[in-house]
């Protein structure tokens, strides 16, 4: 009987849409297959289970089935693994990464991270760079946290230009691209993958408190930060979390990018702009010198004519 299960495990939106057959059951009961099935004993820890807000708008099962069955296939999927049931949520926990100094005060530009699932197992291993010039470079990688076999990467796009990075499949094929999209003063982030399916990132940055969206604007899923120190994503039925958690790492990496890395970037770009100038100031006196030599001669030509 659902109604004698624990409410406080993670358990799927309510929605009148989800099935037929539970419309006489209280769908909010409802507790997700892959969490009752993984962890026998996750009862006992049941109130260590993270929750997110459910006031930023709920799911739709029945749209979110549409559009995958038509855009994200499972031959599509970047991580098949990590998608979420197709008649329930799952929540993870993906890490917020940033810049920071060591003992010198010298920025650390790159560092490794774990994703865990809502009953705080490890899932994904993240390897991740800061503050790189050169194109394609190399940002995140994402592991399997078992076997560490690779799942996806994240470089700088060289085609794309700034604010945008390319996501690429473990078979290091091109997968989608993830966009800084600047409209006015509002920041937003779109991923759009190479099979036509676009995925908006609105809410607010500075805190955290993000949805994701499809192009018609139906909730694929959410996140908020906790303390800092990760993401919780509340990823909807049927959702690519290993894509939405790329994502949400691409997006650290880009804000890096832009505030604590951007001091280094900005010391090489300095750097470079001097060894520049210093070059240019070369050429010219070359080219001065060239000049007054030619002078020279000429006024020697003119005097022994």
């Amino acid at each position: 009987d659902v109604q004698s299960k624990p409410t406080n495990l993670l358990t799927t939106i309510s929605d009148r849409s989800i099935r037929s057959d539970v419309q006489s059951k209280p769908t909010h009961l409802l507790i997700t297959a892959s969490d009752r099935s993984v962890h026998s004993d996750a009862q006992s820890h049941s109130s260590a289970v993270p929750r997110i807000s459910r006031s930023r708008g709920s799911f739709s099962p029945t749209t979110l089935t549409t559009n995958t069955e038509h855009a994200l296939s499972a031959q599509r999927y970047l991580c098949p693994e990590f998608v979420s049931p197709a008649t329930c949520e799952k929540i993870w926990l993906v890490p917020c990464i940033g810049t920071h100094k060591d003992s010198e005060g010298q920025l650390i530009c790159k560092g490794e991270a774990i994703v865990k699932d809502s009953t705080q197992i490890p899932t994904m291993h993240v390897e991740y760079w800061f503050v790189h010039d050169d194109p394609k470079c190399m940002r995140i990688r994402l592991l399997g946290a078992a076997d560490r076999r690779l799942l996806a990467t994240c470089r700088d796009s060289s085609s794309a230009g700034p604010g945008t990075l390319e996501i690429f499949s473990n078979k290091d094929e091109p997968f989608a691209f993830l966009r800084l999209e600047q409209r006015l003063d509002i920041r937003s982030f779109s991923v759009v993958t190479q099979y036509g399916c676009r995925i908006e990132i609105n809410g607010n940055f500075s805190q955290g408190a993000l949805n994701f969206t499809d192009k018609l604007g139906h909730l694929l899923a959410k996140s908020e930060v906790r303390g800092g120190d990760f993401h919780c994503l509340c990823a909807g039925p049927a959702t690519d979390a290993g894509l939405l958690a790329v994502a949400l790492l691409g997006i650290d990496v880009l804000a890096a990018d832009e505030d604590g890395a951007s001091l280094a970037a900005k010391a090489a770009d300095l750097e470079k702009k001097k060894t520049e100038a210093a070059r240019a100031a070369m050429n010219a006196e070359l080219e001065s010198q060239t000049r007054k030599a030619k002078e020279a001669r000429r006024q020697r030509n003119t005097s022994c004519t």
